[in-house]
């Protein structure tokens, strides 16, 4: 998991001058102060790693390269409006895509590779507690090196699509909702005829 560090100072050029922060100023003053919508681009400046009780944990470094406020007030609520939209769908639990059932393994273990880094962001989880929470769930003992035939890898990241996908669900950062086909590929997984799972 690679973590995600902001140097808040802003760089030559923002657009943060005194016809903007004037008012913000007198408003303040009164106890009256609000958000303003802003587009801001940011630049990756440097990246490194360091070793912790839990792992290494890798993290980059960004500057805010420009900041544009929005000064418009109709720009201005739509740029609100996106923010909202854009936070809700990061915090809002996933659903298979509809051409699941057609992707190859390794897409499908990348999709819910995707799904397991953003909640381990948001858990603040490092990879060693994602491992940890992964064996506590399927019940893998923490000294446990090798993993028996049927059962789930030892290491998360070796999984397939299948075990993957039961762990995003018991985490909560998938939702139970089935494509057409999934239900059958699980039961094949499971080494049960796909009739008697649909029953």
């Amino acid at each position: 998991m690679t973590a995600a560090k902001l140097i808040s100072n802003p760089a030559e050029g923002h657009g943060l001058t005194a016809r903007v922060t004037d008012p913000l100023y007198h408003a303040l003053d009164e106890d009256n102060g609000e958000t303003i919508p802003c587009v801001v681009l940011l630049k990756p400046v440097g990246h490194g790693s360091r070793n912790t009780a839990n792992g290494r944990k890798q993290f980059v470094q960004f500057e805010v390269a420009r900041i544009e406020p929005v000064t418009d007030s109709y720009d201005a609520e739509n740029v609100r409006h996106m923010i909202q939209a854009a936070y809700d769908r990061r915090h809002t639990v996933q659903t298979l895509p509809l051409d699941w059932p057609s992707r190859n393994d390794e897409e499908q273990r990348r999709f819910l590779f995707g799904l397991i880094d953003e909640w381990a962001a948001e858990e603040g989880k490092t990879p060693g507690e994602v491992g940890e929470a992964w064996r506590e769930h399927f019940g893998i003992e923490p000294d446990t090196k090798d993993t028996p035939a049927g059962y789930a890898p030892v290491d998360y990241r070796k999984a397939d699509a299948h075990k993957l996908r039961e762990f995003c669900l018991s985490v909560g950062v998938l939702a139970d909702d089935d494509v057409a086909g999934t239900a059958e590929d699980d039961a094949l997984a499971a080494g049960d005829e796909p009739e008697a799972a649909a029953s």
